[in-house]
């Protein structure tokens, strides 16, 4: 399969993760694209598949994980899903620093899941167990005081682009914890794409 195939794979199913690399280095492309497009098509085929008895796998694993956030495993669930693939994508490009990519990964996960967090109740038809605004509240407060603490070397730092917009989606979720009942928690298409710019800058 062709690197433009891959990418195009990506560009459809997770147009953060296409933009994040476009904004990378062209070597790094090469890594990236692959590995996002392996996690698009595995996301993708828990949905995808029409079969009853997968239909109720499928709901079932969800449930499963929502159920091990409702018991205090919220963290370990960001890590096994936003920390392990950051730091794949970061190990394949050099990096070492396996805690500090992980920990940006769970970061940017949070970032992920309160974006979300309409459309599972959709399609979940019940409440997550994320808690109420205060929670949320805490929840973004205490990923972002981590965030600023963040340290990350050099090797590796461009498969952290594909969490650019964590910060900002914590922050509103911080300042104004209703909006990720609401589904306002994305910022404008101006901001959204000028804090890409800024970020890839920083590289």
């Amino acid at each position: 399969m062709s690197l433009q195939a891959v990418a195009d794979i990506v560009a459809k199913g997770d147009p953060d993760r296409f933009d994040a690399c476009m904004a990378a280095p062209v070597a790094a492309r090469v890594v990236l694209f692959p590995i996002y497009a392996f996690n698009v098509e595995v996301a993708r085929a828990t949905w995808v598949m029409s079969e009853p008895k997968i239909g109720e796998l499928r709901l079932q694993w969800l449930r499963d994980a929502l159920e091990d956030i409702a018991r205090g495993q919220f963290r370990e669930y960001l890590d096994e899903t936003g920390g392990g693939l950051i730091w794949v994508a970061a190990r394949a490009l050099g990096g070492d620093d396996e805690a500090g990519f992980r920990a940006l990964g769970r970061i940017s996960g949070l970032a992920n899941f309160l974006l979300a967090v309409p459309r599972l109740n959709a399609r979940m038809d019940w409440p997550l167990p994320v808690g109420g605004p205060e929670t949320v509240q805490q929840l973004a407060r205490d990923a972002l005081t981590e965030l600023r603490a963040l340290q990350l070397p050099k090797a590796g730092r461009a498969a952290s682009l594909a969490s650019w917009r964590a910060g900002t989606i914590l922050r509103r979720a911080a300042d104004e914890p209703d909006r990720v009942a609401h589904g306002t928690l994305p910022e404008s298409e101006f901001r959204r794409r000028l804090s890409l710019i800024w970020a890839g800058y920083r590289l």
